[in-house]
């Protein structure tokens, strides 16, 4: 097909950055937010006291879930964590039966499910940036591993 290059579009940086953020940020009402942290607290509790998950830290990026499993064979010591984040929605409540699934698939293998508070539609003051959060996953993951 021919284009004759008049027609050709010029596209600079500034036509693809917006002028403004494509998503705008808005507070809910306060009933949605207890709710919210309700189902953080069932989580939390299923997790911790169902499935034997541990909290393993919390910092301003993430809350570190961590279940260790017993090691029976001596090569299991040397195998990588499974690391489970989210998506968005209400953090790892919905994940509750698959993260159970997952230890109960690879009992050899340690378990990290990494929650995020701004993902998880509850409220907080800090929306990390990508890099922070990813700074903070492999800051969390080399403590653990070494």
């Amino acid at each position: 097909m021919y284009v004759p290059t008049d027609l050709c579009l010029s596209i600079s940086v500034s036509t693809l950055i917006p002028a403004r953020p494509v998503a705008q940020a808005s507070y809910r009402p306060l009933l949605f937010y207890l709710i919210t942290e309700a189902v953080a607290a069932w989580s939390h509790a299923k997790l911790t006291r169902g499935q034997g998950y541990r909290l393993a830290a919390t910092t301003d990026v993430a809350a570190f879930y961590v279940k260790r499993q017993n090691l029976t064979r001596p090569e299991e010591h040397s195998l990588p964590p499974l690391v489970f984040l989210h998506g968005i929605g209400l953090g790892l409540a919905p994940y509750t039966g698959f993260l159970d699934g997952l230890a109960k698939q690879h009992p050899g293998r340690p378990v990290i499910a990494v929650q995020f508070k701004h993902v998880s539609m509850r409220l907080t003051t800090k929306i990390p940036s990508v890099v922070e959060i990813a700074d903070g996953v492999a800051a969390f993951l080399k403590s653990q591993v070494g």
